[in-house]
């Protein structure tokens, strides 16, 4: 009889040869025996997945806990990740991505804190690193208000990310999977808000086992019409979910973080037609409100002028207005 594995990690996989290989041996190397390794490969055009079965002769022990799943054709992130979670027998749920890696106990540690409380949602502190792979900067990501953990991931106070989470596998319905297919942008806000509707438990481990490389290749380092088209539609399914699925539609934390994309546009492109036309249903909501109108002309103003420091600081006072300020 087949025992099926405590853990199933989805690695997504595209164009990532000059990094793949330091994350798979972070994986293969842990000290952890019980683990799925699935590699969803979005069509990558390089040797990413000729270096994965290069590094399972090297790791034979774990050939036969991995799966390479290969799509047809290029479906974006949010495809990847819930064609992951499809094929997964783990009874919990990891994710990591293919150009970070992990401390070699990472998910030992994870999973025996899982247990021992019974948690449905366990997650750590996060290592940034440079491309190179050269530590930086511990980011804490623990929660200042335990009792809404949803309001703390709109609010930026937390990290949306799934990677450096370990989740009970029953958590994961189809209806919340369907949410970030073909998401071109936001596809973690969307899961892991999904998700935080159905944790009960969780706990946080104030230890940085995950390693994440630094590298310029979101979304928002490409402004088009494409994508803030996906901008848009993101937060409305956010909104949507939220609205169907909780007490509260979390309606002014949704609008501090349109803010913030709009804040993100402006540092990243002369094109101001394209930061007037988002969200410009914001703009009538701040003339009623002169104080939070004042702060965010400031804030916008700095940022025009690539002041960033002081744009940001006034960001953060606006965000904590919006975050007590709720309908």
């Amino acid at each position: 009889m087949t025992t099926l594995p405590k853990i199933s990690i989805i690695i997504p996989v595209y164009n990532v040869e000059k990094y793949i290989e330091q994350c798979v041996r972070s994986l293969f190397e842990q000290t952890l025996k019980d683990i799925e390794f699935i590699f969803v490969d979005d069509c990558s055009q390089d040797n990413s997945i000729t270096i994965v079965n290069q590094l399972m002769e090297c790791y034979p022990h774990r050939k036969h806990q991995v799966k390479i799943i290969r799509h047809e054709v290029n479906k974006k992130l949010g495809s990847v990740r819930a064609t992951g979670v499809r094929h997964a027998q783990g009874e919990y749920i990891a994710h990591c991505d293919s150009d970070d890696f992990i401390e070699k106990n990472m998910y030992e540690q994870m999973l025996s804190t899982a247990i021992s409380g019974d948690y449905d949602m366990v997650w750590c502190d996060i290592m940034l690193c440079d491309h190179n792979g050269k530590d930086m900067k511990r980011v804490s990501q623990n929660l200042k208000n335990s009792n809404d953990p949803i309001k703390e991931l709109l609010m930026c106070n937390i990290w949306p990310n799934v990677w450096n989470r370990l989740i009970k596998k029953s958590l994961f319905k189809e209806e919340n999977l369907q949410l970030i297919e073909g998401a071109q942008w936001g596809e973690d806000l969307l899961q892991t808000c999904a998700l935080f509707v159905e944790v009960k438990s969780f706990s946080h481990i104030p230890a940085s086992f995950y390693h994440y490389r630094q590298i310029n290749t979101s979304l928002m380092a490409s402004i088009n019409k494409s994508n803030i088209d996906s901008l848009v539609t993101t937060y409305q399914k956010l909104y949507d979910y939220l609205y169907t699925h909780t007490k509260d539609n979390y309606s002014k934390e949704i609008n501090a973080k349109k803010i913030q994309a709009k804040f993100g546009i402006l540092r990243r492109t002369d094109n101001r037609k394209l930061y007037y036309n988002l969200y410009p249903e914001l703009k009538p909501r701040f003339y009623k409100s002169k104080p939070d109108w004042f702060l965010f002309t400031i804030a916008i103003w700095c940022i025009q002028h690539k002041m960033y420091f002081i744009g940001d600081f006034y960001f953060g006072f606006l965000k904590k207005i919006l975050g007590k300020m709720r309908k």
